[in-house]
């Protein structure tokens, strides 16, 4: 009888055990089952990421929803031209559209392409009602994707990201939102999608996409300055290279950026060739462009080019008697022993600071860093002149000097110190006059053009050349990192010369290195041996205290 009783005693406990357990189990299964939808429906996802890659900034927001409040030529943000042309086309269901050309499970389960989704997906969230997803299978219905192809037979690749408004899209390959290392090209350091995806956005909201273009036809090391070339593509430009000596400047082009020629220009000046480069270039920026030339002291003198360039008060420092170039040395900025890698001055006042905007204003401004540098002077038909403010309430408007020869007007944009020296054949040539070296300039020449004869009515135009004494300026060493300022530089200046609005200010997420650096190979062995015992010994110790109680009991 008290056998019978024990063990009813013993399977009624049994049970209790059984459905508590049963009950545990459960509760687990539907909390996760619960947070699983959840996270799935975005209501509940935490970004604990060091680098936060899944969350947006507050720049990136204020420049979709306000533009940005730098730029005075600033076209409308993009918010405000969808209402806009929902207005004009009575629709209210207009909207920007993110389309990745892959189902979205495959998109996920590939960790790069999963960082941009995420980014994709937290601005659709953002800007409820603006920006949608979509998501088709190239590879099972390539039709879906054919209106973005530019001819029939380039395919688009799966992994590709296509922003689209209206007609106007842009393509970007994977391997655009991230950034590299200049010595490891195969492993990114860094996330880049913010940037990416604000170009692009800025770019389809507008009514059409400027071409810049690069020449190719005179020794220019094109095929090396990829980080420029991406610098361009998120200013909201199409690049495209130009062989000038064989083809025509389109029409649709806004910038022509000559980048270290080995070889002169041809101009019909001389008399010995019907080809004229120059000639090219001068109609080109007549019709209100802009020209951005990069040269370096290992330039070779380049007679024809450089003479077009004094008509716009670009003179490049060489030695009179050899024509060789003259390095600019500053060792009070230096960041090497050479004093030839250092830090640039930005200008106080004039169209070259007018042109950073804010960057120039900070109170701890961006680091400029030129590298092998030569200088540019001003030729000797162009006069120094001193603006003087007068009768301004401006606090902005403060006197500078530049050079004119009317029409036109050149302003430094960086300079070196005062200290600075410059080497030329490997003698050191004395700053006697304690004069900055102009690192960069920009030439402004600003006419009125006749619109509307009948009424009298006129527009400036204005065309730009920039001129750049280092091309190590715009290489990939200085382009792709957050240290310098060097990519925002550009960017801005890019964006008032073109009149485009660009994403200046936004940063890579450089990926945090989570590998303990300092533990040795015995330390780490004794820590796995200590935290794999303990647990296991601590099961050990439980155990045996519920078994000799049980048998005791």
């Amino acid at each position: 009888m008290k056998m019978n009783k024990f063990n009813g005693r013993k399977l009624r406990y049994g049970s209790i055990s059984v459905v508590i357990t049963a009950l545990i189990i459960a509760v687990v299964v539907m909390v996760n089952f619960i947070f699983t939808a959840l996270a799935q429906k975005e209501w509940f996802k935490l970004d604990l990421t060091p680098e936060t890659l899944y969350t947006l900034s507050d720049d990136f927001i204020n420049l979709i929803e306000n533009g940005d409040a730098a730029y005075e030529k600033s076209t409308e943000a993009p918010i405000a031209k969808i209402d806009q042309y929902r207005e004009e086309q009575d629709n209210d269901s207009l909207k920007i559209s993110i389309i990745f050309c892959e189902e979205r499970d495959k998109v996920y389960e590939d960790e790069t392409q999963r960082y941009v989704q995420q980014t994709a997906e937290q601005i659709a969230r953002e800007f409820d009602g603006y920006v949608d997803i979509q998501y088709v299978d190239v590879e099972r219905n390539p039709s879906a994707v054919s209106k973005f192809k530019v001819t029939s037979d380039i395919d688009i690749p799966k992994e590709s990201v296509i922003v689209e408004f209206e007609g106007q899209y842009k393509i970007l390959n994977l391997r655009s939102f991230y950034v590299f290392a200049e010595t490891d090209t195969s492993t990114p350091v860094g996330y880049n999608g913010e940037k990416q995806f604000a170009s692009a956005i800025l770019a389809v909201t507008r009514a059409s996409t400027p071409i810049a273009c690069l020449t190719n036809n005179h020794g220019e090391n094109i095929d090396n300055i990829s980080g420029f070339k991406a610098t361009l593509e998120e200013a909201g430009y199409e690049v495209r290279s130009l062989d000038l000596a064989n083809e025509d400047i389109p029409k649709d082009c806004r910038l022509v950026i000559v980048f270290g020629p080995q070889n002169d220009f041809m101009s019909s000046r001389t008399g010995t060739s019907d080809i004229n480069e120059i000639g090219k270039l001068d109609d080109f920026l007549d019709g209100g462009n802009s020209l951005m030339v990069f040269m370096d002291p290992e330039t070779a003198e380049l007679p024809n080019f450089e003479e077009f360039l004094c008509e716009w008060g670009v003179q490049f420092d060489r030695n009179a008697t050899t024509g060789d170039a003259q390095y600019v040395v500053d060792k009070n900025q230096a960041l090497n022993a050479s004093g030839q890698t250092f830090k640039a001055q930005y200008s106080k006042s004039g169209l070259g600071h007018d042109l950073l905007g804010d960057m120039a204003d900070n109170d701890v401004p961006q680091t400029i860093v030129f590298k092998n540098a030569m200088s540019i002077s001003y030729p000797s038909e162009f006069k120094m002149q001193h603006y003087t403010p007068q009768d301004s309430t401006n606090p902005d408007d403060v006197p500078y000097d530049y050079g004119y020869n009317s029409p036109y007007a050149i302003h430094p944009i960086f300079t070196s110190t005062k200290s600075a020296t410059r080497v030329s054949g490997g003698e050191i040539i004395a700053n006697n006059e304690k004069t900055a070296f102009n690192l960069m300039t920009v030439t402004d020449h600003t006419r009125r053009v006749t619109t509307d004869a009948e009424n009298g009515f006129s527009a400036a135009i204005s065309s730009y050349v920039v001129a750049c004494g280092s091309t190590e300026f715009a290489s990939n060493e200085f382009l792709q990192t957050n240290s310098y300022g060097n990519t925002d530089a550009l960017l801005m200046i890019m964006s008032n010369i073109g009149l485009e609005v660009v994403p200046v200010g936004l940063k890579y997420k450089p990926f945090a290195d989570t590998t303990i650096d300092t533990l040795e190979s015995a330390d780490a062995t004794a820590y796995t041996v200590v935290l794999v015992a303990i647990p296991t010994l601590a099961a050990l110790i439980s155990g045996a205290v519920v078994l000799i109680r049980r048998k005791y009991r």
